[in-house]
């Protein structure tokens, strides 16, 4: 990957549509504030798609009462706004979305072994592994009911319906490709944006595509927006990689990654970067299978924290960052201001307080930093 100095030369040239001037006279924040309110819907439509009864309803509620920020059905409605588009069909659609993202959730939380999500038990920790799977499922298969009760000419809702089941496979095999990588070194740098590009930012570029799609038909707006929101689900990808090894997961203790053998960011260049014996040392620790003791699980946390693998996975955090605004910076000016506000608070969400930022590191570590993403 390039730098920061070096992609800027490569900015996507603006787009200049005829239609900007059908857009309502609203700014950013009223298109934010106004998907707000209608994110109630959203919750109502939920509850409603995900009833069922016996165990797969009581666990369905337990998971969507079990909140979240609902970024992604809120980038989507915000999108909605500034387009204009129908409110019944984007509340229908923010749904769809979130259906699908708490779907990945469910599974992922199964096969990363994970006991906590949102400061309570996972579904697959309180019911047990054969609900959570059937969960995951259910809540798929929810997503397209969801799709097939908007009000949609018959080729758009078709082609809705593909660009979901296509978003769909991705995820799977991103998370496919993560779970092959687990407890071994064979991944390279390449490989783990490819793996955070279609776990996390598929999943962030779906609304808004889903959105654009519903309203517009440019595709290089799509295309533009489509690479903007996964350029921006792999900064929080990578966030959420050093929100572990610093503890900032609500009741999640540090290093949770290190613990079940997970190849994060952190732990991949931290890998690369040690010495021989510490490399073979540490080999060893991720690719055991029996449960680390507490102290020696503490020493790889600090040794991974006081290394410079911290540093470099803010150097790929702005790079996604800075790709994210260039294609932004390259949609008509409304739906721009509005994906930037929706980065901006995104990011207000997402940087942890007692974790180093971009900001702790001086311009005399820049070029130890910049080795990393040429690599």
């Amino acid at each position: 990957m390039k730098s920061i100095d070096e992609t800027k030369k490569h900015a996507p040239k603006p787009i200049h549509l005829a239609a900007i001037s059908s857009y309502p006279h609203a700014n950013a924040e009223q298109c934010w504030l106004r998907a707000r309110q209608r994110l109630g819907a959203v919750e109502i439509l939920l509850r409603q798609y995900t009833a069922a009864p016996g165990l797969i309803g009581r666990a369905a509620a337990y998971q969507i009462n079990s909140g979240g920020k609902r970024w992604r059905p809120l980038f989507l409605l915000a999108v909605g706004e500034a387009l204009n588009g129908e409110p019944d069909a984007f509340v229908k659609l923010a749904a769809a979305v979130e259906l699908l993202h708490n779907a990945s959730l469910v599974h992922d939380d199964l096969q990363d072994n994970d006991t906590m999500r949102r400061g309570q038990e996972t579904v697959w920790h309180r019911y047990g592994s054969e609900t959570a799977i059937n969960l995951g499922d259910f809540l798929i298969s929810s997503t397209y009911l969801a799709l097939s009760q908007i009000d949609a000419p018959g080729d758009k809702l078709a082609k809705l319906v593909s660009h979901f089941a296509q978003a769909t496979h991705q995820v799977i095999a991103g998370q496919s490709m993560e779970i092959e990588a687990s407890r071994k070194f064979g991944l390279s740098v390449q490989d783990y944006r490819q793996i955070a590009q279609t776990k996390a930012g598929v999943l962030m570029a779906l609304p808004v595509v889903s959105a654009l799609m519903l309203v517009k038909n440019q595709r290089e707006m799509r295309e533009h927006a489509r690479e903007a929101m996964i350029s921006l689900g792999t900064a929080y990808q990578i966030k959420d990689d050093l929100d572990d090894l610093f503890g900032h997961k609500a009741g999640r203790p540090a290093g949770v990654d290190l613990r079940e053998g997970r190849i994060s960011l952190p732990n991949l260049l931290f890998h690369a970067e040690a010495r021989t014996l510490d490399r073979q040392a540490f080999e060893a620790f991720i690719g055991s299978h029996e449960p680390p003791a507490a102290s020696e699980l503490r020493y790889w946390v600090e040794r991974v924290r006081q290394s410079s693998a911290v540093a470099a996975c803010w150097t790929e955090f702005e790079v996604a960052l800075d790709r994210a605004s260039r294609h932004i910076n390259a949609l008509p000016e409304l739906l721009g201001a509005v994906l930037d506000n929706g980065k901006q608070m995104l990011l207000k969400t997402t940087v942890s307080q007692g974790s180093p930022g971009p900001q702790d590191f001086t311009a005399a570590g820049s070029d130890k930093k910049r080795q990393w993403i040429s690599n």
